[in-house]
């Protein structure tokens, strides 16, 4: 899964708590197959403070989340899409929509 992915993708979130919402890929983790992203799976941390000028509390940030539950926005045709991958003439081997009507190059 997280092959099909890469930095800076834009992704569609197809389940979980934040089911809708779009964000754009931050990191991935190949190890575990979770991907963070950005504004998606806001988790709220108890920090204690660290020195005089932290005051420590409770803050908000990203948590990873399964690339299961991810899918490529086209830049094309602006819809979540599946991934496939193709050889191009010149021997570079590319990701493209598999929507029906789209089949455009995603790289």
């Amino acid at each position: 899964m997280v092959a099909k992915m890469k930095l800076n993708d834009n992704v569609y979130v197809i389940a979980g708590k934040d089911v809708g919402r779009q964000g754009q890929i931050i990191s991935l983790d190949s190890d575990t197959n979770r991907a963070l992203v950005s504004g998606i799976n806001i988790i709220k941390k108890h920090q204690a403070p660290r020195s005089a000028s932290d005051p420590g509390g409770i803050i908000e940030k990203e948590s990873l989340i399964n690339c299961s539950n991810l899918k490529i926005i086209c830049p094309s045709c602006n819809e979540p899409t599946r991934v496939g991958f193709k050889k191009l003439n010149t021997g570079k081997k590319v990701r493209f929509c598999k929507r029906k009507n789209c089949n455009e190059v995603i790289d």
